[in-house]
């Protein structure tokens, strides 16, 4: 898998690079780090380990019925009866 078509262009001032701080996926990951860091900060990794693990799971859930309904309707939607 080449990557490098994903990497940004940009480069600011300095040369390097900024534009993946735009990215949806980077900035993501960047706001739940700070969230977990700042909103539990004097609580101890497991049960910060153990929160995730439930919201993680609740939100796969979620992910697999959204997933199967796109699949769903890409399949409908590919053969014409929609």
């Amino acid at each position: 898998m080449n990557l490098s078509n994903k990497l940004p262009t940009t480069l600011d001032k300095r040369g390097g690079r900024v534009d993946f701080l735009g990215e949806p996926i980077i900035v993501l990951a960047i706001s739940v780090l700070l969230a977990i860091y700042t909103l539990m900060p004097k609580v101890n990794k497991h049960e910060v380990i153990e929160h995730l693990e439930n919201s993680l799971k609740m939100a796969g859930v979620i992910l697999l019925v959204t997933g199967a309904g796109s699949a769903l309707g890409a399949v409908l939607h590919e053969s014409g009866t929609m």
